[in-house]
């Protein structure tokens, strides 16, 4: 009997930082034989009902999310979370309604977690649902020590030709420097919460108060930087969320300082000589792939030590001054070899990252579709959006199109424009969508993982979205 065909969908929610490890996901579940989907959120679940009932890898289970889960388990799917920001967050976000809660673990079938830290919490709110959790670490990991060498060697060569030594500061200040303007950062994070208690709520507010200032003190430290390190190059890469006018504002000053936003950020960690950054995931994946990493931590009220992070700490060498700050780029600029050995997963890490040297993250995600995968009554076949759809997709891209326009979008009413504003918003998390980048990526991890056969295909399903299945 002809075994049923199985379907992992992968939607992204923020492209460049999500496409390569969820490539690596890929590439397992094809190689197992599944047919894989692949692509940017919204365009995925607007036509999930059209798709073959198969197993839904979500990035998070938040309250806001509640709505989503509920349609896919009503399409036939089953659905699964692994929290992409569940390594660089605080412990009081994995408790109750932040990340998750217990309306939406209700409803889904899985819920992974990079590592024990995660799992415990998880266990001591949720004992009810303590079956359905389990600790299998990130195929994002896995692309950045096993494959990141190899996809992205050639781009990282180009960026050290053009650069020298170059020092990347991957921006984190989505909260106090959103796009979308003052107090939208915060005012998203809470959206995306229901229910918060007065206790959690100020947390939020502290956290982002802490972002604001430390944004400001890099904004005003930085000058001071490019003028001790004149033949240095600083490249400021801001966070997807983050709005760009400060910050070009402050380059256009200095031939020393760039602001790019091109592209994933592996292959500027890459390049570069070092990276210097205040809580961000990029200080795991530098360290992983053998790059010193530096943080600022300025001085700061005494109350607010309690929004540090300890995973970003556990992997950088920590500057509380400018001084010392200065005193660390020297040390990493005089260094005869930028090179240096991969950072193991050793001390803290240990506790939010789990690792098995027999069996990757991807392997163990794939032993828990494997348990869930229906049997699907749909066959693949392009989807179309329905005829609402379709009508709501094309009003949105003439109002965006239109707004650009400023005598249309002075008469835009205020929600209008603010609708506008979050399909903009939107729109940047899927920069950087490529198929052939896809292809390159299952290229590179092929090649290196000694399975080079070509019998992966990587083939357009939709304009955005793309299907990954076994070729001939």
């Amino acid at each position: 009997m002809q075994q049923a065909e199985k379907y992992l969908y992968l939607p992204l929610e923020i492209v460049i930082r999500e496409h390569d490890g969820k490539t690596t996901l890929a590439h397992e579940a094809v190689s197992a034989g599944w047919n894989v989907v692949l692509g940017p959120k919204i365009p995925l679940y607007a036509v999930s009902e059209q798709l073959p009932e198969g197993v839904f890898l979500i990035k998070s289970a938040t309250p806001n999310e509640l709505g989503q889960i509920r349609t896919l388990k009503a399409q036939g799917h089953k659905v699964c979370s692994l929290d992409e920001e569940g390594v660089v967050t605080f412990r009081e976000f994995l408790q109750n309604n932040v990340r998750y809660s217990g309306d939406t673990i209700s409803e889904i079938d899985r819920i992974f977690f990079w590592g024990d830290v995660q799992r415990d919490i998880y266990n001591e709110v949720f004992p009810d649902f303590a079956e359905k959790g389990h600790v299998t670490g990130s195929p994002r990991l896995e692309f950045w020590r096993d494959f990141a060498g190899e996809a992205y060697q050639d781009i990282a060569a180009g960026f050290r030709e053009k650069y020298g030594n170059y020092i990347l500061l991957p921006s984190s200040f989505g909260i106090g420097n959103n796009v979308l303007g003052a107090g939208k950062g915060l005012q998203l994070t809470k959206d995306h919460s229901r229910g918060l208690s007065k206790e959690l709520s100020a947390f939020m507010t502290g956290q982002a108060e802490q972002n604001l200032i430390a944004f400001r003190e890099y904004i005003d430290f930085l000058p001071d930087i490019a003028r001790h390190f004149p033949d240095t190059n600083f490249v400021i890469r801001p966070h997807p969320s983050e709005s760009h006018e400060a910050w070009e504002e402050l380059t256009a000053g200095f031939e020393n300082l760039h602001l790019v936003y091109e592209g994933s950020v592996t292959p500027w960690i890459l390049g570069a000589a070092a990276i210097f950054h205040f809580k961000s995931t990029t200080s795991i994946e530098a360290h992983i792939m053998g790059r010193r990493v530096v943080t600022y931590v300025p001085a700061l009220p005494p109350y607010m030590k309690k929004y540090e992070l300890d995973v970003p700490l556990a992997v950088s060498k920590i500057a509380s001054s400018r001084e010392e700050l200065l005193s660390y780029f020297e040390e990493i600029l005089g260094a005869d070899n930028h090179e240096v050995p991969p950072g193991p997963i050793e001390g803290v890490l240990t506790q939010w990252i789990s690792t098995q040297p027999d069996q990757s993250s991807a392997a163990r995600l794939m032993a828990q579709f494997e348990a869930l995968a229906p049997k699907p009554t749909r066959q693949m076949k392009e989807p179309q959006l329905s005829g609402y759809k379709a009508f709501r997709a094309k009003v949105e891209g003439g109002l965006t199109r239109a707004s650009d326009v400023p005598a249309i979008n002075s008469l835009l009413p205020r929600r209008v424009k603010a609708r506008i504003d979050g399909l903009n918003y939107g729109a940047r998390k899927y920069l950087g969508l490529d198929i052939e980048h896809t292809r390159k990526i299952v290229s590179a991890i092929e090649k290196k993982s000694g399975s080079s056969d070509g019998k992966i295909n990587v083939s357009p399903l939709t304009d955005n979205l793309f299907l990954l299945q076994r070729g001939g």
